[in-house]
């Protein structure tokens, strides 16, 4: 997903100037990180489904 991946960046720099509590903050990026990774297995599931029903 492209266009995730190139959100996650500039959404990681608004969350450092917006959570002050570093601790908040780092858990803020990692459920971020956890929703690409999320995002991303669910493409990687419905590209080999669609493998398997071709085969």
């Amino acid at each position: 997903m492209p266009l995730l991946e190139g959100l996650i960046g500039p959404i990681a720099s608004i969350i450092d100037k917006v959570i002050p509590d570093k601790a908040a903050r780092e858990r803020a990026k990692l459920e971020l990180l956890q929703f690409e990774g999320s995002q991303e297995l669910r493409q990687i599931e419905t590209r080999l489904s669609a493998i398997v029903a071709e085969a």
